[in-house]
């Protein structure tokens, strides 16, 4: 993870003109509130690292969106692992 989150810093540095949209997610055990500051959380966290590393803040948009966008069944320990994720999209 860190490897392509010093890739995508380079990049974003490099070119001032495209952003990141970092999306936090989780999986649906637990009440929606704190799930939803749950996916604020590792979104945020992931945007402090690059902007204490030198991309522009004006570059990062965060979505939270708790657990609205599995990717994978929370029926299952696996699954809901899977879903406890943040993803990144360049623009």
């Amino acid at each position: 993870m860190f490897d392509y989150l010093k890739s995508l810093k380079r990049y974003l540095r490099a070119n001032p003109d495209r952003t990141v949209v970092i999306s936090g997610h989780t999986d649906n055990v637990g009440n929606r509130r704190t799930n939803e500051m749950l996916s604020e959380a590792r979104a945020r966290k992931i945007r402090r690292y690059l902007v204490d590393t030198g991309v522009k803040r004006n570059q990062i948009e965060l979505e939270f969106l708790a657990y609205d966008s599995p990717t994978d069944t929370n029926d299952t320990s696996e699954g809901r692992r899977n879903n406890r994720r943040v993803e990144l999209r360049v623009r």
